[in-house]
């Protein structure tokens, strides 16, 4: 027995490892963030774009863009992905490579560090019920959230480098800032569809329509009432702001909830370790 369960144990890891490679092979893109970057949001654009441009029902969830392909076969696959699960790792339990999806156009969307982290806590403390947990996923202050060993500071600042280092190995890679997004959301909307050959399908009133669809009082109203039926917008508690998924959506809201010393220490973290690429700075 004890011979057989290390191999079990490899067995199913393989089994594991091999359903993922079918699932990469399958999508004509992938989309990765680290969780609290603003991924529904960008879901909402794409899905109510393509649902626009291409007639589809009307009823349907259209945060649910891997499916789309089925009702259209203009509509390539698009596979959105918390790589890795970085939101319940330690810097050195994440991957350190990427290589596996170097052969796909690659979009990753990234957040100011900051206002990621503070999204984070109010995830893990306040939202915890919609993914059917009985208990928070961290019980303590933001202030000891923020030096966490396990889903903070430090796995993003190394998460992120990691992606910095490996997206130079991809042919087909597509950088998307939620800063930017919020400066002009048309125009970041048409930078994911050319990215994925759709700039001359997807036309002008179907981006400005998913735009005006999506913002951040339209999502939360929805989320509110609980319009899209999916747990991906749904808060903790319909009557406490910080659990809803579309908490505050504001860039640089992590000045109203973090102190002195904690800004300092992300401001070291993010000047002094964060690669360039981002253009992130405090």
């Amino acid at each position: 027995m004890k011979i057989l369960d290390p191999l079990r144990d490899l067995k199913h890891q393989w089994e594991r490892q091999y359903d993922e490679y079918r699932f990469i092979r399958s999508a004509d893109a992938l989309f990765f963030s680290f969780p609290k970057c603003g991924r529904t949001w960008v879901r909402s654009l794409m899905g109510k774009a393509l649902q626009l441009q291409f007639q589809l029902p009307e009823d349907m969830d259209i945060l649910e863009v891997e499916n789309m392909p089925a009702l259209s076969k203009s509509i390539p696959k698009i596979l959105f992905l918390h790589d890795d699960e970085p939101f319940w790792k330690k810097p050195a339990e994440l991957e350190a490579s990427k290589r596996k999806y170097r052969h796909k156009k690659t979009m990753l969307l990234v957040r100011h560090p900051a206002d990621v982290l503070v999204s984070a806590y109010f995830e893990k403390t306040k939202r915890y019920v919609v993914h059917g947990a009985k208990n928070p996923h961290f019980e303590g202050s933001l202030k000891e959230f923020i030096y966490s060993p396990t889903g903070s500071t430090e796995t993003l600042i190394h998460y992120y480098n990691i992606w910095a280092r490996e997206s130079r190995h991809f042919k087909h890679f597509l950088l998307l800032r939620y800063l930017d997004l919020h400066e002009d959301t048309e125009r970041e909307l048409l930078r994911i569809f050319t990215f994925l050959g759709l700039e001359k399908t997807i036309g002008r009133a179907a981006i400005e329509e998913a735009v005006a669809y999506s913002t951040f009082h339209q999502m939360q109203e929805k989320e509110k009432a609980d319009a899209y039926h999916s747990f991906r917008l749904r808060p903790g508690d319909v009557n406490d702001l910080e659990s809803y998924k579309t908490r505050r959506g504001k860039v640089g809201g992590y000045l109203d909830y973090l102190e002195p010393a904690e800004i300092d220490f992300l401001a070291k973290k993010v000047n002094g370790e964060l690669d360039k690429l981002y253009g992130f700075s405090m």
